[in-house]
């Protein structure tokens, strides 16, 4: 994890060190799934296994089972439309790419629960302006 995340990630706990520990297990869970899926990573008996692991520690985290029930729909929400942009992002068609990359932030719909949750209405405005200006930047290399 970059420095700038860390320093978003903490941002978003808003304070709640439980808040933090989930946000950094769910982007490391999020990146070395989606890792495994776009073949960035070799698909080893090892990586599935610390990819498992990781989904382990997320489902005995504080905060995710404080917040279990509430999260419900956005997790099945954010599994969808992440599958959904696996095809979309090898499509021939460029407005079908563009979407699929789109999708495969979905993860970041997680973190702005977490923002809500920690902070309120204002605080989830503001955090979810600053995810986006860093997907911007550490994906699409714009500012």
């Amino acid at each position: 994890m970059n420095e700038e995340a860390e320093i978003l990630f903490k941002e978003i706990a808003n304070g709640d060190g439980e808040a933090l520990n989930f946000i950094r297990l769910w982007s490391s869970y999020c990146h070395t799934f989606d890792d495994l899926v776009d073949g960035d990573t070799s698909p080893t008996a090892l990586a599935f296994a610390e990819n498992q692991g990781l989904f382990t520690r997320l489902l005995f985290c504080p905060f995710f089972r404080r917040y279990e029930q509430d999260s419900l729909i956005l997790r099945a929400l954010i599994s969808e439309a992440h599958t959904a942009s696996e095809d979309m992002r090898k499509s021939s068609n460029p407005r079908e790419r563009d979407w699929g990359l789109f999708l495969s932030h979905s993860g970041n719909d997680m973190l702005r629960f977490v923002a809500l949750v920690t902070g309120g209405e204002k605080h989830l405005i503001e955090m979810s302006r600053k995810i986006r200006e860093l997907t911007l930047k550490e994906h699409y290399g714009k500012e």
